[in-house]
């Protein structure tokens, strides 16, 4: 998996890997937490891009936990984003 950051975006790729568990999703959702805390006021954006699997109500249940929204996009690409509060 590679991480490419450009400001509050950050895009996981997930070539070659074959699955996320809910606790993996709820680890990379603890680290978009505290880098909330380290810049208020700031919306945060992670994308995963060629997950390994389609978006379910569980992963979206543990973002909406962490207030953070969870998305789909055509490309099958997932969206997560953390707004500024």
């Amino acid at each position: 998996m590679n991480a490419v950051a450009t400001h509050d975006d950050v895009a996981l790729d997930f070539s070659e890997i074959d699955a996320v568990t809910p606790s993996f999703i709820d680890e990379i959702l603890g680290f978009i937490d505290d880098a909330s805390l380290q810049n208020p006021g700031r919306n945060l954006r992670v994308a995963f891009l060629n997950a390994p699997t389609r978006l379910s109500s569980k992963f979206a249940a543990i973002g909406k936990a962490h207030g953070t929204r969870m998305e789909e996009g055509t490309s099958g690409a997932w969206e997560l984003v953390k707004e500024a509060g």
